[in-house]
């Protein structure tokens, strides 16, 4: 059996039936998808009965979330049908498998609701093919900020999407773009798909479990600020969260750790994916944050140090405190845990184990989790540096068919410079430039301040290789 540092060993998980302990009790599977997400939260009474099922994406494919869920209808009170659905964001990777997993109602309850973020600006293929399911179409609506589910003493609130947050009253949303409230028809949602994530905050007595698709950076430091004070009442701390975008090096950033301070982190990745996640960076940080407070973290995925397209993997220390290779990673909280601030895990490599969470305080700002420099860092091969251009150009294509579409039908025009030659980035940076000197010359203030330039501006901001050009406009 294996164990991890500042957790205590329980017994193995019953694999035949679900026990009843007489009290309420709250799972969360991660259930392991390979390079993707999907995660379901799954609400016992005390008679040990399940009183709802939530499901959080669906992987790429869907096999491996039915068979798990054919897995767990082989056990007594094993699974229950859905009685909500989340898509936090529309990425292949996490929206992929709806087309598959809903082809059979046999996993859905009749009056099933569906969350989403509703249509995009920038309606790519990934999306096309989602909005097309004709399950889809009729259950489908736009997740509203605040508590979604209340049951049990259990609650789950959606927190964020399309980084906006509830405002003051419901005529006015906080936007993270705009940097205060707007009216919800003038927040603009970023292009970046991972940005408009759906932030969610699960509350369950003392426990507290935070989980935000693929949020990274600005947003998702924006998000985490605002956990303190208004969501953190009475546990000043978040005890468990999935680490946003599988572990990448722009998510969990010390600023998170040193608000969240949680005493577990699970990364959902796959095995030599051609991503680089978890980034090295990231696990860096981790093992950082428990030399100040203890922070177990477990990966889906077998954690390798080469991947196929040449991208650096971190690895987990010798010593340290994570691990790899867990498969489905399952939290369970019990009422009598969650009032004393513990929760168990347990996953096909580990049997339960019980974490002491206790009661944590914010880290100082004067804490520092930087990632440090590891001497003799591998270097890019060429075949990796080729595939991180195409998946820049990949994430830019959206963004400069859109641009192109707005130049055009909100302006009447056609790009007047030949373009065929110029890479994606230079490509944004000719045609933003030239919508925004139209729009100055023709002194259209509407469209210059609230129409689609804006969002395209964005959009692009977010991209690293873009923002230094752009700032000089």
């Amino acid at each position: 059996m294996m164990g991890f540092k500042g957790m205590s060993s329980g017994h193995p998980s019953t694999k035949g039936k679900e026990t009843s302990s007489g009290e309420v009790s709250l799972e969360i599977h991660h259930i392991d998808v390979g390079q993707g997400d999907a995660t379901l939260l799954l609400v016992r009474g005390a008679d040990g009965g399940l009183t709802r099922s939530i499901l959080i994406d669906a992987g790429r494919t869907g096999l491996q979330v039915i068979a798990y869920f054919e897995e767990l209808k082989k056990r007594t009170g094993g699974f229950r049908k859905l009685d909500m659905v989340i898509t936090s964001h529309y990425d292949s990777d996490h929206i992929g498998g709806f087309a598959l997993l809903f082809g059979d109602e046999k996993y859905v309850q009749d009056d099933v609701i569906f969350y989403d973020l509703g249509r995009p600006a920038n309606a790519d293929t990934d999306y096309q093919n989602y909005e097309n399911l004709v399950w889809l179409q009729e259950h489908r609506q736009r997740i509203p900020f605040g508590p979604i589910l209340e049951l049990s003493g259990i609650t789950l609130t959606c927190l964020a999407r399309n980084a906006a947050m509830a405002g003051s009253n419901a005529k006015r949303v906080w936007s993270f773009d705009a940097g205060g409230e707007v009216a919800p028809s003038q927040h603009i949602p970023p292009l970046d798909k991972n940005a408009t994530s759906v932030a969610l905050l699960l509350e369950f007595g003392s426990f507290r479990y935070f989980t935000a698709g693929d949020l990274c950076g600005f947003y998702e430091e924006g998000v985490v600020h605002f956990l303190h004070p208004y969501f953190l009442k009475d546990s000043s701390h978040v005890c468990a969260w999935k680490l946003g975008h599988h572990g990448a090096n722009e998510a969990s950033s010390q600023d998170v750790l040193r608000l969240m301070v949680p005493r577990l982190g699970v990364i959902s990745c796959g095995a030599d994916n051609v991503f680089g996640h978890p980034a090295p960076g990231t696990l860096l940080r981790l093992e950082e944050l428990s030399k100040h407070e203890v922070c177990n973290y477990m990966a889906t995925a077998k954690i390798v140090p080469e991947t196929g397209m040449g991208f650096p993997i971190g690895q987990i220390p010798s010593g340290g405190h994570g691990s790899d290779g867990h498969g489905p990673i399952v939290i369970s909280v019990t009422e009598t845990q969650a009032n004393a601030h513990m929760f168990s895990v347990r996953s096909k490599k580990s049997a339960e184990q019980v974490l002491q969470c206790g009661t944590r305080q914010p880290l100082s700002s004067s804490v520092k989790l930087e990632e440090h420099r590891v001497s003799g860092k591998r270097k890019q091969t060429e075949e990796g540096e080729r595939a991180a251009k195409m998946r820049q150009e990949d994430r830019l294509k959206d963004i400069l068919a859109t641009l192109r579409s707005a130049l055009a039908t909100k302006l009447g025009d056609a790009p007047q410079v030949d373009l065929a030659d110029l890479d994606v980035g230079a490509q944004l940076i000719r045609i933003a430039k030239r919508i925004y000197n139209q729009a100055a010359i023709d002194a259209r203030e509407e469209w210059a301040s609230n129409a689609f330039a804006k969002s395209a501006l964005h959009g692009m901001m977010d991209k690293a290789d873009v923002l230094k050009t752009l700032k000089k406009l």
